[in-house]
């Protein structure tokens, strides 16, 4: 039996996912990219950031603003050598009010102060598995399954209350000095405003890491979905640009700029993400 100081890291990072994702979370985003190779059997990479949006647009609620999510949480955790669980989610969104517009769901709100609302970030549960390791030759390949829980409310403004449910192949390849990874997939989104309804998205994304220096890679990307134009199912995207930094043991640095393709997703804003990847367990 494993001793008590092997789970504490697993029982750590599960609190601070699942604890800031109990009452309310923020309309659906996007999925970031994902890559082939995972964290490796029995380790465990913590990741927390913070990014702010610029006018983003809450199409359910009526509600447009200056967006800030702070205290958002990623663990992977190695269960083997090619199959990784993912938990993702955020303490905090807070938006600051622009401007108002009758919508669907506006009649609902409940905000004690009209400049401004905040809720929980949504929770993430997801799998990752890799079939193919890159040899040179041939392009790594992985599959991801994940849900998206249904722990949003309408009154803040920021949540939908409903399921989305993802599957994604990851393929990663090395050309040269750069390294490309596409993602593509099919996305079950539910309707907010039929929860016996769901719709089909294309989910999609692409990123190209270029070394600049030694630890130090220019990263260009972004990522979408599509939808049909109905108040919280709209398509999404984003677009990234920015640095990151790895040093030569577990800690790596993000910093990049984003820009919204839709005017759902913002004007313009930015992210920055700290990991740090240890070893916890024995599988």
């Amino acid at each position: 039996m494993r001793r008590w100081r092997d789970w504490r890291p697993i029982v750590f990072g599960l609190a601070l996912v699942v604890g800031g994702a109990r009452f309310v979370a923020a309309q659906p985003r996007p999925l970031p990219i994902a890559h082939v190779d995972g964290v490796g059997a029995g380790n465990i990479s913590l990741q927390t950031s913070a990014d702010y949006t610029h006018n983003a647009q809450y199409t359910l609620s009526g509600l447009d603003g200056n967006l800030w999510r702070v205290g958002l949480v990623r663990l992977d955790v190695g269960l083997s050598s090619i199959a990784d669980l993912e938990l993702s989610g955020g303490l905090r969104d807070y938006l600051q009010i622009l401007a108002t517009h009758p919508a669907p769901l506006s009649d609902e709100l409940l905000l004690p102060n009209p400049a401004s609302t905040s809720a929980f970030d949504d929770i993430i549960v997801g799998t990752k598995i890799r079939v193919h390791q890159a040899d040179g030759g041939t392009p790594g390949l992985a599959v991801y399954v994940g849900t998206r829980l249904p722990n949003a409310k309408h009154p803040s403004g920021l949540g939908q209350d409903t399921m989305d449910f993802y599957t994604r192949a990851i393929v990663g390849e090395s050309l040269g000095p750069l390294h490309a990874t596409v993602n593509g997939g099919l996305g079950v989104l539910g309707d907010p405003m039929r929860s016996t309804r769901h719709v089909s998205s294309l989910l999609y994304g692409a990123e190209l890491s270029a070394p600049v220096v030694s630890h130090l890679a220019l990263v260009v990307g972004g990522d979408g979905r599509t939808g049909p134009n109905e108040p919280g199912l709209e398509s999404r995207a984003i677009a990234r640009l920015g640095f990151e930094w790895a040093s030569e043991g577990p800690l790596f640095v993000n910093l990049s700029a984003t820009r919204g393709m839709t005017p759902r997703d913002g004007r313009g804003g930015g992210a920055i993400t700290i990991g740090y990847t240890f070893h916890a367990f024995n599988p």
